[in-house]
């Protein structure tokens, strides 16, 4: 009897370890339990460390540059990846919700096709129906759909309101992150200061993300600049790459702000390489409607608080006065005052943090959520699986 297989088509880069990377490898391990070998393909060759994390039993990686584009002429590549392995399932991520993938897959044989729907929208951005001719052409695109995974209650609700599927095959479960073990943070800790050249008792504000206007970075620097006048060795670490780096670095400088504004650049490891462990305080200034959250979730399984904005799926990530404070989006003054309350009271951090940890564990554990997943999958009953660490490479930029 052949094994049977599941194809997962990644609409994105694997050059970092994070949880996009971490759900792949937990997925092939629990579905390696049940007999059944993965497939999972990128957008781009994965970076030599993602690959050493993908190394386990059931897991192949491969990867097509044509997996974005939503025609028939134009994905040869995601054709060719379903008539080579004839997938049982093929479940799609970071793609468009509109695309050939469903009908493909059914004409090569799948079984079962699904999608998840990761997507952030606009500032402002306000769900609702669109025409009837857009919600017809949309569900009979996607009737192959068995169900389609949204990230957040949020994201669920903008899908439902378009009307452009059966409510009935939508359902909400939650990104997810792996639990770190916390020891060894102290240390952890100690060398990403020296790396960076952090002082040992200055407060650290951590903010990861693409530097993009939507994640609100100018924000979070308008805001360190009120916490630094309260708080002035206080040192904000940006961590992370993307086209306005120039821009943010001059912004910072005008402010007068620069030798308190530390630039790591792009990490492959965040939560490996002291980032997380050396931080008082996370934040995600977003301006966009963020579908979740990854990095927020990062963090709080480092038992860290966070100060984030109303967005999107945020609040239901962040629970306010409970693991977090959240303020209004472009609102830099309310953003310094929650940092600044953090800052001044440790039991706060720490219950705060707790709180978030034990949160994480709760509703956005990654062995959790793909048990949760495979629930939808036509595979055998689940054994009982036991979570196994990503391999622990610190990355010092």
């Amino acid at each position: 009897m052949a094994t049977r297989k599941v194809l997962l088509l990644i609409g994105a880069g694997a050059n970092r370890i994070g949880g996009v990377e971490l759900f792949v490898r937990e997925a092939a391990m629990q579905l390696k339990e049940r007999g059944v070998d993965t497939i999972a393909a990128f957008q781009t060759e994965p970076a030599p460390i993602v690959r050493s994390l993908f190394d386990v039993e059931g897991l192949a990686v491969t990867s097509t540059p044509d997996l974005s584009h939503s025609t028939w002429s134009w994905n040869a590549g995601v054709r060719s990846l379903i008539k080579q392995y004839r997938p049982d399932i093929v479940h799609w991520h970071f793609l468009d919700a509109v695309s050939p993938y469903p009908w493909l897959s059914w004409w090569y044989g799948a079984k079962q096709v699904f999608f998840t729907n990761h997507s952030s929208y606009a500032e402002g951005y306000s769900p609702g129906h669109v025409p009837s001719w857009k919600r017809f052409t949309a569900r009979l695109i996607n009737w192959p759909l068995n169900a389609v995974f949204c990230v957040s209650d949020y994201s669920k609700d903008v899908i439902i309101a378009s009307g452009k599927l059966d409510p009935s095959r939508v359902h909400r479960i939650y990104n997810a992150v792996s639990l770190p073990c916390l020891q060894g943070t102290v240390e952890r800790a100690r060398n990403f200061r020296r790396t960076y050249g952090i002082p040992d008792k200055a407060p650290v504000i951590v903010q990861v993300s693409w530097l993009i206007p939507e994640k609100g970075l100018e924000d979070l620097l308008a805001a360190a600049r009120l916490v630094l006048n309260q708080y002035p060795d206080a040192r904000f670490v940006i961590a992370g790459e993307g086209p306005d780096q120039a821009k943010l670095e001059n912004l910072a400088a005008e402010l007068g702000i620069s030798s308190s504004v530390i630039w790591t650049g792009f990490l492959e490891n965040p939560t490996q390489c002291g980032l997380f462990d050396a931080a008082d305080i996370t934040c995600q200034l977003s301006r966009w409607e963020e579908a979740f959250g990854y990095v927020i979730a990062e963090g709080m399984s480092f038992a860290k608080p966070v100060v984030a904005t109303s967005v999107g799926g945020i609040p239901e990530v962040v629970a306010h006065e409970k693991t977090g404070l959240i303020s209004p989006r472009r609102d830099p003054a309310a953003a310094a005052q929650n940092i600044c309350r953090l800052l001044a009271d440790p039991r706060l951090r720490h219950k705060f943090g707790q709180a978030g940890r034990q949160m994480v564990e709760e509703k956005f554990n990654v062995v959790d959520r793909v048990r949760e997943l495979l629930r939808f999958y036509d595979i055998p009953a689940e054994r009982k699986i036991e979570q196994v660490e990503a391999p622990k490479k610190v990355q010092n930029a």
